[in-house]
């Protein structure tokens, strides 16, 4: 490879990575490659912070125009906005895909499966490259607080394998890299969405050049809707732009990460609507944050 196009695939954070696949299980697929190696600063161990839930400025006219709120750099150097990451994933047609994701434990990543493997751009992305910490600071500089990595695996279901499935759209990614801060995120599941419907929620992530929330409430669920590829999803009143695609979906009231940005079921004004976390993710995120 030579000079120039290791220093145009620097610019764009994408390296090219070798894979295989490996079958785990039934209702799993875990995609290994090898990855480049980038340096990580580490901090003291992290405490188990697991919830289960049973039962809540300075914006550019673009921003305020779509219904979102750009995160300052003030709060973006604090938890939870701190462990937000960006990725960028290069696929077999030659498309790189941004999406968001938000790092759950030493080396997991939480995200969408859709920014990670699709069928429409030759499935299994060559390369995922994340750097865990980015937020734009007041100059529209990009800012990385904790480096950029690469995937060492990644975990998904085979109904997004196989069917691109709307509630399969979820992915773990295992970083090459470890990152050890006090503590990570919360994350936790309702067992169904008559328990948390009304609650207050943030979507956070990374539309184009911006670090974004949007606030909002679970308004219902797509069980009405006649493709049962995207029936269990959760709506939301809250804003969902292109490239926030597997940001997380914080309960306001718990601060809890509790599902996945998946985007809009149709067009630009179509609903917006998140992936819940299961008890089958939940537990899938407790044993690989604990490996």
């Amino acid at each position: 490879m030579n000079e120039n196009k290791i220093k145009s695939l620097k610019r764009l954070l994408v390296a090219t990575l070798v894979f295989a696949f490996v079958i785990r299980g039934l209702s799993l697929t875990t995609f290994a490659s090898t990855a480049l190696k980038s340096g990580v600063e580490t901090e003291t161990e992290m405490d188990n912070n697991t919830v289960v839930i049973f039962c809540e400025d300075n914006n550019e006219f673009f921003s305020q125009a779509l219904g979102v709120t750009s995160i300052p750099e003030n709060m973006a150097v604090l938890s939870p906005y701190s462990y937000c990451c960006v990725i960028l994933s290069h696929f077999p047609n030659g498309e790189t895909m941004q999406s968001s994701g938000i790092l759950l434990g030493k080396n997991v990543v939480l995200t969408c499966a859709h920014g990670v493997y699709d069928h429409d751009r030759g499935g299994n992305a060559n390369s995922v490259i994340i750097s865990v910490g980015a937020y734009f600071n007041s100059s529209e500089q990009f800012i990385i607080q904790h480096g950029t990595t690469t995937r060492k695996q990644m975990v998904l279901h085979k109904d997004w394998v196989n069917d691109q499935k709307g509630t399969a759209d979820w992915a773990l990614v295992i970083l090459k890299d470890h990152y050890i801060f006090n503590s990570y995120p919360r994350y936790g599941y309702a067992p169904d969405y008559t328990q948390v419907i009304g609650r207050t929620i943030d979507l956070v992530g990374y539309p184009g050049q911006q670090f974004v929330f949007s606030k909002g409430t679970i308004t219902g669920t797509t069980d009405n809707f006649s493709d049962d590829r995207y029936k269990g999803l959760w709506t939301t009143s809250a804003t969902s732009l292109p490239s926030m695609s597997g940001g997380p979906m914080f309960d306001v009231k718990t601060g809890a990460v509790i599902g996945v940005v998946k985007g809009k079921i149709s067009s630009l004004f179509g609903a917006n609507v998140c992936n819940p976390i299961t008890q089958e993710l939940n537990d899938l995120i407790k044993e690989y944050k604990n490996k």
